[in-house]
């Protein structure tokens, strides 16, 4: 069985996407199940990477991605123009791939799903839509009414075979925009439980951050996004500041976002960016950087799954994080977690001092959240399996 994978976002992306694929095809990928990855290039060249999975990156593919973002606020009107451009991308596709012979193809973006559509009719092949956002969010994109509604009636129209989605939250939206019941499962991403463990030395964190022995560290790991609610976190370090003199917040956006998150803490005083920490890190180094942390904060305004909490929770860390989208499916509140009302900064500085003070409190949801992890089945590997039972009742 082979497996063709679109994707405007792929390793060394960083990002939930990227993480996502990366659990999928490496859970998966045997001498019975390959993946072929679609996914953006930045050269005017075909670049094609062999190794145990085929990458092809393709500059063509992130000018579609760019022409659907400069149509997307006209989306309807210009509906057959991003179709036409669609066929044309989708008929270059198979023409580049058709030794590969796929038996599924699996999109995971709005650009992915529109070349999907057409890739998945020529071969005559299955089509799944992973949809890591849904129809209310429009994250990455400028916000329009009718780019909404263009996007709701590809959820109506659905030429997928199966919507997955990460959550409940994001399966009511799904149905809420039109899609059909019957074509629409939950299918939670999945935490690399092997690798984000409590109990990890988070050390060597701490010492690249110059940060005192004292020091309460919190970490944030949110995008500059509004969605996110990075402002949240900096107008509740304003509030801490009157409490706590040792602490750091510390934030981990991209190498491309480092420039617009510190724009951001440009609009608060001196005293409260000196207890900001911009720190742009590796993948792999996030299961030291939760164990370094002693409370994450994720103050997102909507989530569609959350798998910073998750992977925080893993590590046996206190998350305090909105009540907003699916961030409650994961927290109970002052059980495994805590949970408070988006955008109530004295509500979110009073939890933050709570945890930090009360140093049991913070023990105990840390152990009931590394428990809660394991115990729901979200890990990397159940979720590969889950997919795997899809694929194969889709070629059967």
């Amino acid at each position: 069985m082979k497996i063709l994978v679109l994707s405007s976002f792929y390793h060394p992306d960083v990002g939930g996407v990227p993480v996502f694929l990366d659990c999928l095809i490496k859970n998966l990928t045997n001498a019975e199940t390959q993946f072929i990855v679609v996914t953006k290039g930045y050269s005017d060249s075909l670049q094609v990477e062999l190794n145990e999975t085929k990458v092809y990156r393709l500059k063509a593919f992130g000018k579609f991605r760019e022409i659907l973002g400069k149509s997307w606020k006209s989306a309807i009107s210009k509906r057959f123009e991003i179709s036409s451009y669609a066929k044309e991308y989708a008929k270059s596709i198979v023409d580049l791939i058709t030794n590969e012979r796929p038996s599924i193809v699996h999109a995971h973006d709005v650009p992915s799903y529109l070349l999907g559509c057409e890739i998945s009719s020529i071969l005559n092949v299955p089509l799944v839509f992973t949809s890591h956002s849904v129809p209310t969010t429009l994250q990455g994109i400028p916000y329009s009414e009718e780019g909404l509604i263009f996007w709701k009636d590809l959820y109506k129209e659905a030429c997928y075979d199966i919507l997955t989605v990460g959550s409940n939250f994001a399966l009511t939206k799904c149905l809420e925009a039109g899609a059909p019941q019957n074509k629409v499962e939950v299918i939670s991403p999945g935490v690399d439980v092997e690798k984000f463990r409590p109990g990890l030395n988070g050390e060597i964190i701490r010492l690249k951050l110059k940060l005192e022995s004292k020091s309460a560290l919190i970490f944030s790991p949110v995008r500059p996004d509004p969605r996110k609610g990075l402002i949240d976190v900096l107008r509740a370090s304003t509030k801490l500041l009157q409490h706590i003199e040792n602490f750091l917040f510390l934030f981990s956006p991209s190498s491309d976002e480092y420039l617009t998150s510190t724009e951001l803490v440009s609009t608060v005083s001196e005293s409260i960016r000196r207890k900001l920490k911009f720190y742009t890190f590796h993948h792999d180094e996030m299961p030291l950087v939760y164990n370094a942390s002693d409370v994450v904060v994720i103050p997102s305004r909507i989530e569609t799954f959350g798998l910073s909490a998750a992977e925080a929770m893993a590590c046996g860390k206190p998350v305090i994080a909105t009540n907003a989208g699916a961030l409650p499916e994961l927290i109970q509140n002052n059980v495994n977690g805590i949970l408070y009302t988006p955008g109530e900064i004295d509500e979110l500085a009073k939890e933050i001092l709570e945890v930090l003070s009360n140093r049991g409190k913070a023990e105990k949801l840390g152990e009931e959240a590394a428990k809660s992890i394991r115990n729901k089945q979200l890990s990397d590997k159940a979720c590969a399996q889950k997919y795997k039972a899809l694929y194969l009742s889709l070629v059967s």
